[in-house]
């Protein structure tokens, strides 16, 4: 690289930006974030909002001798994974993630009041959804 030249490094790869043998100049380094919302995200939002749900809070049965009460455990846990998905989609994570709030990030369930986090102390209730 020369003097005025600018590097692009793709969000994602790992780099370590140094200036080496060139003079006594000066080099700057700058980064350039913009937050995407990704699958992942909408996932750990619903995994937030798992923990309102006194199923996901009960201990695995790891024990059970019998498979049918592990199987059992399994489908229970599915089915209550699926109603949580239905019960917030895509569409409410992003709506959440961008509404403005009075302290920041109104859009996790909770969080307790003054625990530094910017979150609510209980769950925002989510619009109606249409028929």
């Amino acid at each position: 690289m020369k003097t005025g030249d600018v590097m692009h490094i793709p969000r994602g790869y790992w780099h370590q930006a140094t200036r080496n043998g060139r003079g006594t100049g000066q080099s700057m380094h700058m980064t350039l974030g913009f937050e995407k919302r990704t699958g992942v995200n909408w996932l750990t939002w619903l995994a937030d909002w798992s923990r309102e749900d006194e199923v996901f809070r009960r201990d695995l049965d790891r024990w059970s001798n019998r498979p049918t009460d592990q199987h059992a455990q399994q489908q229970e846990l599915a089915e209550a994974a699926r109603t949580l998905i239905g019960s917030r989609d895509p569409a409410d994570f992003l709506a959440a993630r961008e509404q403005p709030a009075a302290g920041a990030g109104a859009d996790q369930p909770g969080s307790a009041p003054g625990s530094g986090s910017g979150l609510p102390a209980q769950p925002r209730a989510l619009p109606p959804r249409p028929p």
